[in-house]
């Protein structure tokens, strides 16, 4: 297991989540290609896990769902977790992309 999975993973488990990131086929490496296997639109950099803080936002508009999905660590790993509780443990700003 590569570091920042790792990071990603203990992250999820200080946090009390049941999250574990799961590995996505090979040919899921482009944002486009795991957002279509995960059935949701994916970023590239996990939001958790970094050896720095880092100032975090997240789209008012994801608490709608009742799960996103993260990317977590590697280019094929991905978690689901309920976006006010993606929000709570990484201290993100709630705000409004499309004001």
């Amino acid at each position: 297991m590569g570091k920042s999975l790792a990071r990603v993973r203990a992250a999820l488990t200080a946090a009390g989540l049941g999250a574990d990131p799961v590995e996505r086929p090979a040919e899921t490496r482009m944002a486009t290609q795991a957002a279509t296997a995960a059935g949701f639109a994916l970023g590239g950099l996990a939001p958790l896990g970094h050896l720095t803080p880092l100032p975090l936002w997240i789209d008012q508009r994801l608490m709608a769902f009742p799960q996103v999905r993260a990317a977590a660590g590697t280019p094929r790993h991905i978690f689901a977790i309920a976006p006010a509780d993606l929000a709570r443990v990484t201290g993100a700003v709630t705000a409004d992309f499309c004001a």
